[in-house]
Order: C-alpha cells, then structure tokens, then sequence
C-alpha cells in the first residue's frame, strides 16, 4: 500500500516523475496555483508540454482546475482533487506506520482534522450540482467560481465557493468540516462579516450576497446562525 501511489502513477504516464511533481506541488498548495506559477515552482516551460501534462492529470482525476471569480479560464487554479492522493502524501509518503495503534495516534493529530477538511472539500466541488439542487436552484441559471482577496495588506480573505445565480443573487458558500453538529462561534461570525464586505467592496457587486454553510452534520441554529445564514447544505444532501 505505502508503494500504491507511484505504482498507479507509472502505470498511467508514459513520463510519470513529472506528473508527481505536479501533485505533489498542488498537494502542498492547498489553496491551487496557476499555470504559470507551477511552471516557475518546477522551472518548467509553460508551453505545449504542461498543457498536456495538466490536461492529462485532469482528464484522470488527480487534480482539477477551478476559475476564479470573474477571470478567464487562462487564470484557473489547480487543486489535487484525489483524496487518496491527498491522504498517502499526508500521512503514508516517508513514514512507517504499523497495525492499529499507528492510525489511532494518526486520527488523533491536528493534521488530520486539517486533512478532513481538506477532504471533505474536494467532495463537496465534486457534487457542487447536488449543491446547487438541495439549494432549490435546479430552475434558476447558476455559475460557480472561487474568490480570493488581492489585498496585501490584510489577511487574505478566501471563499470556498460562490454561486452566482441569474436572479441577482451571489451565494457566498463556506465548506466546514466537523466531527458534530458545528457552532458558529463569536470569532467566526466576524470572519463571515467581514469576508462578505470585503467581497461586496472588492467586486463592486451590486447582487445580494447570501452565506450559505456546507457542513458535515448541520449547523446549529443559534443567534449567529439566526443573523449572518441564508440556507445550509449538510453532507447527506451530497448523496
């Protein structure tokens, strides 16, 4: 098993180190990278010969490209979409691991929660049609982007998901991951506010910006819930 990813891979590529080196690039860079800033990290040419090593990883499944917010397909991010692969360069690459006891000492860690959440985001992007169906929007013409802040002066604001809807409506999605029903705390609430403004004053939309949470068992449905969530999608809408 701890061989299983460079066996598929070289049974899939004709030239497989460089396909590696993608995902393993892409699995460090949670948040995607461009073409041209894959090139530069691999000093690779950013001509015809990525072109076909990108499509080639794409049309298999190990990594997927997503486009921002309101930016061509030549400034699409490049994720790792395979969770095994996500999982064997986490936890399996370089390490030896043994019987029960290993994997109960590995779920324990904080790198696997991180890994979870990870996880269970590439599954959401894989089922954003399930999405966009348990919002009720199966009538109502919808495109999906990501979005990240250009500010270099503050952290920079990510949204997971944003679901533009041709009834004026922009879907601001934020994909959480939790063992149980998950809370928004007080210091979650303020990251939403201001994710949401930053969002309205950096695309000077004029749509009404909605939250909704994509969570694994539900939200609970408190004052902060009450005030900052339109709608909710739990794990089980995915299936």
């Amino acid at each position: 098993m701890t061989d299983e990813f460079e066996n598929l891979c070289q049974s899939l590529f004709d030239d497989s180190a460089k396909h590696i080196s993608v995902i393993k690039l892409l699995a460090k860079n949670t948040t995607g990278l461009s073409r041209s800033e894959i090139a530069n990290a691999l000093e690779m040419s950013s001509g015809g010969g990525l072109s076909v090593l990108l499509d080639e990883l794409e049309a298999s499944g190990f990594i997927a490209s997503y486009r921002p917010y309101r930016l061509k397909k030549a400034n699409s991010l490049y994720k790792v979409n395979d969770e095994f692969s996500l999982f064997y360069l986490k936890f399996m690459e370089n390490k030896k691991h043994s019987g029960m006891e290993s994997w109960q000492k590995i779920s324990a860690r904080p790198s696997w929660k991180s890994w979870s959440g990870l996880a269970f985001e590439r599954i959401c992007f894989k089922h954003i049609d399930k999405i966009k169906e348990a919002l009720g929007l199966r009538v109502i013409q919808t495109s999906s982007s990501s979005w990240k802040s250009r500010s270099k002066f503050e952290d920079g604001a990510q949204i997971d998901l944003l679901i533009e809807r041709g009834d004026f409506i922009i879907n601001l999605c934020e994909i959480k991951f939790s063992e149980s029903v998950f809370t928004i705390d007080k210091k979650y609430a303020i990251e939403l506010r201001n994710k949401r403004a930053r969002f309205i004053e950096e695309s000077k939309t004029k749509k009404l910006v909605l939250i909704v949470m994509i969570s694994s068992f539900g939200v609970s449905h408190d004052a902060n819930y009450l005030e900052l969530i339109e709608n909710e999608v739990k794990l089980e809408d995915l299936f």
